[in-house]
C-alpha cells in the first residue's frame, strides 16, 4: 500500500467522545491506513495541542498483530510509549505499509518542552472496550477508550 498521512479528509479525522472516567474518540479513515494515522493523532491530541508539535524528527514503528483491532492496540500503544518512555510528542503520522495484522509507519514530533506543549491528560493505556474496527459504505471507523 502507498503511504497515507493523517489530514484532510471530508469530516474531521476523528471526534472526542464521552465515556466515564475515561477519554475517548471516534476515529475515522477512507482507508485503513488513513484510520490508523487519524487514531494516533487522535491520541496525542488527548495529551497536547499537537498544532504546536514541530515535525522535527521521524521514529519508525513496526508492530504486528492477529487481527486489525489488536493491530490498533499495538499500534497506539507503540506510540504511547515512545511519548512516555522517550518524552516524545508528535503532530503527524506517515503509515508506510500496512495489512490486517501488520503495520510500519512514522512517528513525526519532536521533544516535548513544557513551555510549549501543555498537557491535557495523561493516558495511561489504550483498552479495548467496545473496540471494533469497521468499514461501511467506503469508510472505516473506530471508537477508542483510554485509560486516564
Amino acid at each position: 500500500m502507498n503511504s497515507k498521512a493523517a489530514g484532510g479528509p471530508e469530516r474531521p479525522p476523528f471526534e472526542y467522545i464521552e465515556h466515564p472516567a475515561e477519554e475517548g474518540i471516534r476515529v475515522y479513515g477512507h482507508d485503513l491506513a488513513a484510520l490508523f494515522a487519524h487514531a494516533a493523532l487522535g491520541l496525542c491530541s488527548l495529551i497536547t495541542d499537537t498544532g504546536t508539535v514541530l515535525d522535527r524528527e521521524a521514529r519508525p514503528v513496526q508492530v504486528t498483530a492477529l487481527d486489525r483491532e489488536s493491530l490498533l492496540v499495538a499500534w497506539l500503544s507503540e506510540v504511547l510509549w515512545l511519548i512516555e518512555a522517550e518524552d516524545l510528542l508528535f503532530s503527524r503520522f506517515t503509515i508506510v505499509s500496512i495489512s490486517e495484522t501488520a503495520l510500519s509507519a512514522l512517528a513525526h514530533g519532536e521533544a516535548a518542552d513544557p513551555n510549549r506543549h501543555p498537557y491535557r491528560s495523561a493516558i495511561k493505556a489504550v483498552t479495548y472496550h467496545q473496540l471494533a474496527v469497521r468499514q461501511r459504505d467506503g469508510m472505516w471507523s473506530t471508537n477508542l477508550i483510554f485509560d486516564v
